[in-house]
């Protein structure tokens, strides 16, 4: 690999490390506070409603301004935001520093992809994209393990949490100021229509949108309130909520991992369907195991199995556009996942707040049996086309 994709990887581990941090101990930090789940789950819904919000004017700022410099931009937001989170007990101050982060995180996921395939070939696409999950997945474990574990350790504030939500903040800061030192990309071929307003999305773009929304659909549900789920169904101590959750990054990251292997025995289209279908399976059995160690099979199962597709979506979305189109391309992406994420997100804190666990993951399967009858009768169709067009 490229210097340049080197240096990506380790400041997005860093992210990762600090987001797995987070994803432990973040929402048990504003039930400690005295929060209850309606105003948790309206923090939570900031992100996807911010990213929605901002995700196609991100990927126009991204072609105008250059892509790398809304990438270091959004990676400054967002370390800004994780180290402000902890740090106040005030609703609005709380939901203030959330939509900083998400701010971020809109900036940085118009861009990222679309500065990384500039530092790689068409070729090596797949590949790195997979390394990039892996390597993202990996250091979520590694953040997860350690905010089930500091706490016991660290000085008590606000919280038991947040000694240790503000240390994955301080960690944050150092990944914009490796990204600075990242190599410019070049403007894109689309910059010049971007200045006369945003481009209208091609046929691959909506469809590849299209099932972006059920992607975020598909997450919302469960995903956010994971650490919940688990503290409310089966009720282990934080530092086991921690181990679970890395447990399932770990999951994640293998998946993530075997992609590459995956497709050098296999084509892309001989697989993603059997990947879809089998989430789907994963899901609905997860929502009918009320044990904790059936639950969490199933659940590292679904998450290997998700992390196998999840960068050849990226890789199909990337290949099937130009590159005057590929930033358009993650941003509506993001706008529509977006959409998905608000909807998902909202009724995932409705089944929290009555104690539904087993239907956050019945409508999660639902959704991702949606899916792949989506990519079965459009998206494959659409990529062998493109794909031989291109």
């Amino acid at each position: 690999m490229s210097p340049d994709m080197l240096r990506f990887l380790w400041t997005d581990g860093i992210y990762g490390l600090s987001m797995g941090i987070i994803g432990v101990l973040f929402n048990l930090h504003l039930i400690a506070l005295g929060y209850h789940s309606g105003a948790i789950a309206w923090i939570t819904s900031i992100n996807p409603l911010a990213t929605t919000a901002l995700s196609v004017l991100m990927g126009g700022f991204a072609d105008r301004y250059g892509r790398k410099r809304i990438l270091v931009i959004g990676t400054t937001l967002l370390a800004v935001g994780a180290v402000l989170q902890p740090l106040f007990v005030n609703f609005i101050l709380i939901s203030l520093s959330q939509l900083i982060f998400s701010v971020g995180q809109a900036m940085v996921g118009a861009s990222e992809f679309a500065v990384v395939a500039s530092y790689v070939s068409d070729e090596d696409r797949d590949f790195a994209i997979s390394v990039i999950f892996a390597n993202f997945m990996l250091m979520i474990g590694i953040g997860s393990i350690l905010g089930g574990w500091l706490p016991q350790w660290l000085p008590r504030m606000h919280t038991q949490f947040e000694s240790t939500l503000l240390l994955g903040g301080f960690i944050f800061c150092i990944a914009p100021f490796g990204r600075r030192k990242l190599s410019d990309v070049g403007q894109s071929l689309g910059a010049h229509a971007v200045r006369k307003g945003f481009l209208r999305p091609s046929r691959p773009v909506v469809l590849y949108s299209t099932f972006a929304f059920l992607s975020g659909l598909s997450y919302g549900f469960a995903m956010p309130y994971l650490n919940l789920i688990l503290a409310g169904q089966f009720r282990p101590s934080v530092t086991g909520i921690g181990l679970i959750i890395a447990m399932n990054e770990f999951a994640l990251f293998v998946g993530s991992f075997l992609t590459p292997f995956v497709l050098n025995r296999y084509t892309v289209h001989q697989v993603l369907g059997p990947l879809l279908f089998s989430a789907f399976v994963m899901n609905i059995g997860i929502a009918l195991n009320a044990s904790l160690i059936p639950f969490v099979t199933l659940l590292m199962l679904r998450s290997l199995v998700n992390m196998i597709y999840a960068p050849i979506i990226d890789s199909l979305a990337l290949g099937v556009v130009m590159d005057a189109e590929r930033a358009i391309m993650q941003s509506y992406r993001g706008l529509m996942r977006g959409v998905g994420m608000i909807f998902s997100v909202w009724l995932g804190g409705e089944f929290l707040t009555g104690k539904f666990y087993n239907w956050a993951f019945l409508t999660t399967g639902g959704t991702l049996f949606l899916m792949f009858v989506f990519y079965t009768f459009l998206l494959k169709k659409l990529s062998l086309h493109t794909e031989n067009t291109i």
